[in-house]
């Protein structure tokens, strides 16, 4: 390719990771010239949804800035983590939940049959946080 930019960088890492070359994706995360939330969330997902938590969470950690979609793609595919995820995002001071990260919350109360604590995220999350 004559011209690379992130969008090509994140194009073939993704591609990379969907076809299991696991490797080679990382080492394209390696060699891109910045990382920026873009290309950290790509990664996140890429990893995550291939079950590679370790690797998506190593990802994550190193992420200078959290954002509500790099916070989602976690909590999407790793069950469980979902309202430690929103706490930390909140903490970190990323951008306000989504409807996507109640979903993950919501689903996650019901998962572990907490009926309590997701009728109290759902009444926060419209109270509170003003999510629809």
């Amino acid at each position: 390719m004559p011209r690379q930019n992130l969008v090509s960088f994140v194009t073939m890492m993704c591609a990379y990771a969907q076809s299991g070359r696991y490797q080679d994706a990382e080492a394209l995360l390696d060699r891109m010239p910045h990382h920026d939330v873009v290309s950290s969330t790509s990664a996140i997902h890429a990893y995550a949804q291939r079950g590679l938590l370790l690797e998506a969470m190593d990802v994550f950690s190193a992420m200078r800035e959290w954002s509500v979609v790099a916070c989602n793609a976690m909590s999407s595919q790793n069950i469980g983590t979902a309202e430690e995820m929103f706490r930390e995002m909140t903490m970190e001071g990323a951008s306000s939940p989504d409807e996507i990260s109640f979903t993950w919350i919501l689903l996650e109360c019901s998962h572990s049959g907490d009926l309590e604590a997701g009728y109290g995220w759902f009444c926060s999350m419209r109270m509170d946080y003003g999510v629809l």
